[in-house]
């Protein structure tokens, strides 16, 4: 997957937060699975991106990246989660071509002014970025942390100490490299009609998720109590195993609104 790493460098962090963030962002570096990209976003009142673009996944880039997180200090103001998350959702050019699942996993303390805005944002984008939020310390807010996982449709813990790493981390990457599909098309006997199709936007669904498609067509005779076929072409990816193709075909028949 792509894995997108916001680590809260805001003065109130500074001490055993910050520690315990840190020694996160390291175990998170080292348990991602092979053909990732990664990205390492600081924030506090601004935010510094350590990696302009996503890094691939491999030992050169990681003995850099972990050399650097071992220099981090809470040093960046205040705290604005809302501002990397915007920057995030808007850069469509940096992310566009990496066609993998998209997981922002956001390591903060948790204290903001405004908690709704920052969850409205992750809300609106939550069908192509997953949010994995790990509330640091004694002190974060945890109200924000678990709405903020379960509206970004990803997870959210608690970490007080370093001791409770190890097992957040390795269950919360294998949350995110879950299994998944991709390049899917559907297409229906009702295309050829020129009639109105809605589609969604995603363009990878994970288990367990949902994806919606819908048609809006006129009562006329040779569509009333008339089947309609529906083809449905997709690419499933699974843990440690080839990619693989499959076609699948359906009968349903058109409801009245």
């Amino acid at each position: 997957g792509l894995f997108i790493f916001l680590l809260d460098q805001s003065g109130s962090m500074s001490g055993h937060p910050i520690k315990v963030a840190a020694k996160a962002l390291l175990l998170f570096l080292q348990s991602l699975p092979a053909g990732s990209y990664y990205q390492i976003i600081g924030f506090g009142s601004e935010y510094k991106k350590y990696d302009e673009t996503p890094k691939q996944y491999n030992s050169e880039n990681i003995k850099e990246s972990i050399k650097l997180v071992e220099s981090l200090v809470a040093n960046l103001g205040g705290t604005n989660i809302y501002s990397p998350l915007n920057d995030i959702y808007n850069s469509y050019k940096i992310y566009e071509n990496i066609k993998l699942p998209r997981n922002i996993f956001l390591l903060t303390d948790g204290d903001i002014d405004n908690k709704k805005d920052t969850l409205a944002i992750i809300e609106k984008n939550s069908d192509n970025y997953s949010i994995y939020s790990i509330g640091i310390g004694k002190y974060f807010d945890k109200d924000l942390i678990k709405n903020a996982g379960i509206i970004g449709k990803g997870n959210y813990n608690f970490c007080t100490d370093i001791e409770g790493l190890n097992e957040v981390i390795a269950n919360e990457v294998n949350n995110a490299s879950s299994p998944y599909i991709s390049d899917f098309n559907i297409i229906s006997s009702l295309d050829k009609e020129n009639l109105y199709k809605t589609n969604s936007l995603i363009k990878i669904l994970r288990k367990n998720k949902v994806n919606n498609y819908s048609y809006i067509i006129e009562n006329k005779e040779e569509t009333d109590n008339k089947r309609i076929k529906i083809e449905i072409k997709y690419a499933e990816n699974k843990k440690k195993k080839k990619v693989k193709y499959l076609c699948e075909n359906y009968e349903i028949m058109p409801k009245e609104i």
